[in-house]
């Protein structure tokens, strides 16, 4: 069967996990919770792959020091004006933010740093400035109402394989456990090589300009 939603994803684990135990009980609950570890597993694996790279243009309001980051959001990589002159407004930790540019008036924002989920500017704007952000995206979680993503168009067997792991860890099927473990473990390993250094050349490695996590 095709696995193109969270739905027919559902299914087809369901499926699968029947296959060899037709006795078995899964709940929807379950099936959601073993989706939702295999998505946790691909974050924290898949940071680098370019399907999770995005970018946003964002409005820096005037006379407000901060900005709310996107809802994806994982890690900063690279941040800059997006006007005429297009300079990087560069990345501080928050303690250097506080203690070097707490107080600095109002101008053109050349500072930020980053507390909780939010961006904080030094100068505070003294206009609207636009600004262009790209970075490292999270896993956007299949729902029932957000049906698919751009992991389950691309590499559905990994959703696949990936959610059958965690479901054998809970059911203790030692075997089954091991064959779907390998089978994702490849998947994974091909999209942990398949980042933004592999359209490089050969030795040669990208170097974003404000890498933040």
């Amino acid at each position: 069967m095709t696995i193109s939603t969270y739905a027919t994803l559902k299914d087809a684990v369901l499926k699968w996990l029947l296959r060899a135990n037709s006795d078995l009980v899964v709940t929807d609950t379950q099936l959601a919770r073993y989706i939702q570890l295999c998505e946790k597993e691909m974050n924290r694996r898949l940071k680098e792959n370019r399907l999770l790279f995005a970018d946003a243009n964002l409005t820096i309001a005037e006379d407000t020091a901060t900005l709310a980051l996107p809802t994806n959001y994982s890690q900063v990589m690279s941040f800059e004006h997006s006007d005429d002159q297009a300079r990087g407004i560069d990345y501080v930790s928050p303690p250097v933010f506080a203690s070097d540019h707490t107080g600095r008036g109002v101008g053109r924002p050349d500072t930020y740093t980053i507390i909780g989920t939010n961006m904080r500017f030094a100068p505070t704007p003294d206009a609207d400035y636009e600004a262009y952000m790209l970075y490292r995206s999270t896993v956007t979680a299949l729902s029932d109402t957000n049906t698919t993503n751009v992991i389950l168009t691309a590499h559905p067997d990994l959703y696949l394989y990936g959610s059958l792991k965690h479901a054998y860890m809970q059911i203790k099927d030692q075997k089954e456990l091991e064959n779907v473990s390998a089978m994702a473990e490849a998947i994974f390993t091909s999209l942990e090589a398949d980042n933004v250094n592999s359209l490089l050349p050969a030795g040669t490695k990208a170097r974003p300009r404000n890498p933040i996590g």
